[in-house]
């Protein structure tokens, strides 16, 4: 069993961060109308009031996440400095990822390993959906080969 994991991109493995094209396609795959398409638009809208713009050439790392036992035993670290190296090798000159404002356990694992606050984006639509929380903060860290 896996105990955490993250995704990390850079823009050559994707070649746009821009995954709606992609949800789109796969939702209408499996049958979904234009009406739960839209919707689905609606739900999302509060959240991307506070999102970020994947910066030109960057790694963008995200989903970290770690089993409850396995929290605070170095695991989330090793795999971000796996995914730091990976993007240094592939050319990138800094990494960034966003967490929820407050979520300070995150915040302090990201700085361990050299990612730093950079931007913070609130907005009251984010706050009615993810309850005591305003927004999110952007993290960046160099990757100077």
């Amino acid at each position: 069993v896996a105990g955490a994991a993250l995704c990390a991109a850079t823009p050559a493995m994707v070649g746009s961060f821009d995954p709606t094209p992609t949800i789109v396609a796969a939702l209408a795959a499996r049958g979904w109308t234009a009406t739960q398409l839209a919707a689905m638009d609606r739900r999302l809208a509060p959240f991307l009031t506070c999102t970020f713009d994947v910066a030109p050439g960057a790694l963008l790392i995200e989903n970290v996440g770690t089993l409850a036992p396995l929290r605070r035993r170095g695991v989330v670290r090793a795999l971000l400095e796996r995914a730091l190296a990976d993007g240094r090798r592939a050319g990138c000159r800094r990494a960034q990822l966003s967490i929820l404002l407050g979520n300070t356990a995150a915040q302090w694992a990201y700085e361990a390993v050299g990612f730093r606050v950079v931007a913070q984006r609130r907005s009251a639509e984010f706050a009615a959906v993810i309850p005591g929380c305003a927004g999110l903060a952007l993290m960046e860290c160099g990757l100077a080969p």
